[in-house]
């Protein structure tokens, strides 16, 4: 995997941000009143075409910065593949160590997964391993990885949280990403998702034949994505049960918040407020945008995808609606002064370029210690 030069933000961006926080406060507050009353995301789900962003167009409302850094809580971040999470988990390695606390610093690339996390002898690195803010690395949320994390983490329980995406969009960023070539002759890849190359690719994987041609952990991360990291389902099952409905609704429940990729700086006002975070901490320099634009997909495809990747879409559906439901006008607010204030710092070429999660993690164990022997 190629990676980024490190390159640190200017000493100058927190007074470049405030100043540009004052101003356009000024000039905003006073719309501040034409906002609607209540504003609802679009009424998506799995099986039709993801949202645009809600804030894509809202009008601004700028706060001022707070100069003060609050203690983050402790928290553990499930991370989902292909969905934008890797640049949250250095997002918020940085503002952890910018208030002189730690991440969980792993051994190698994550805890256990795609195994359960058994055991922190070979996994956590660094000195006083077990003092960590912040869980940011791949596991898998099973019953034995929270036995493992949760009691070196109370007595209190850790705010708990992930991030989804529409799931045709992750699996076709996941083919494209793996480039598994079992994966890809099974399913006729030729590097072009269209409508007719995803019937042929969901009419295939439908067959049991051919999905036990599929070799290692590919079947999990192509086909139940979630259900897999989220330690509800450990094999492609055809059909969905009453005991995944109930198993997945409780886990959902369980969840203290859920990101969505396609609300990005929603999700940025949710991490803001929940972890106590910055403006600053929240500039971000969308390192998952490749520029491809969306797969325009049939409804009778897209309902396809959900017969036969079925655990996807039940799941997305679940998160989609749980963060629906935590949407309020405050949130809307910060949204749009997150949007801004991003908009303006990569105009004026004030924005982090954050390494990959490779680097970063040999940055940690670089800061904190190292390997264990």
């Amino acid at each position: 995997m190629h990676s980024r030069p490190l390159v640190r933000p200017s000493p100058l961006l927190p007074f470049v941000l405030l100043v540009v926080t004052l101003l356009l406060s000024s000039m905003c507050i006073g719309n501040s009143a034409a906002l609607p009353e209540t504003t609802a995301l679009p009424e998506t789900t799995a099986r039709t075409t993801a949202s645009t962003s809600t804030t894509a167009q809202a009008p601004v409302l700028m706060r001022p910065s707070q100069p003060v850094l609050h203690d983050i809580p402790k928290f553990v971040f499930i991370k989902t593949h292909k969905t934008g999470s890797s640049s949250i988990s250095i997002m918020l390695g940085y503002a952890i160590e910018k208030r002189g606390m730690k991440p969980a610093v792993p051994c190698s690339l994550a805890f256990g997964y795609p195994h359960d996390w058994r055991s922190f002898t070979h996994s956590l690195c660094g000195r006083d391993k077990l003092n960590f803010t912040g869980v940011i690395s791949h596991l898998r949320w099973t019953e034995v990885t929270r036995n493992t994390l949760l009691p070196v983490m109370g007595p209190e329980k850790p705010v708990i949280f992930t991030i989804a995406r529409d799931p045709i969009s992750r699996f076709i960023s996941a083919v494209r990403f793996y480039g598994n070539q079992e994966f890809r002759t099974l399913t006729n890849w030729t590097g072009t998702a269209t409508d007719e190359w995803m019937r042929f690719a969901l009419e295939q994987l439908s067959k049991e034949s051919v999905r036990e041609q599929i070799p290692g952990f590919m079947p999990q991360w192509h086909l139940i994505g979630y259900a897999f990291d989220f330690g509800l389902q450990d094999e492609y099952e055809p059909e969905p049960t009453e005991a995944f409905y109930s198993a997945a609704k409780k886990f959902i429940d369980s969840l203290d918040f859920v990101l969505l990729y396609e609300e990005w700086d929603l999700s940025m006002a949710i991490l803001k407020e929940h972890l106590k975070l910055s403006l600053h901490d929240v500039i971000y320099p969308h390192l998952k945008k490749t520029g491809r634009s969306q797969v325009e997909l049939s409804p009778q495809t897209r309902e396809l995808f959900c017969k036969v990747l079925w655990s996807d879409c039940v799941l997305f559906d679940l998160m989609k609606q749980r963060f629906r439901n935590t949407i309020d006008q405050h949130l809307l607010r910060e949204a749009r002064a997150i949007q801004g204030i991003n908009k303006l710092a990569h105009e004026r070429g004030e924005v982090p370029d954050f390494e990959d999660e490779p680097k970063y993690y040999e940055h940690l164990r670089e800061t904190f210690g190292g390997i264990n022997p």
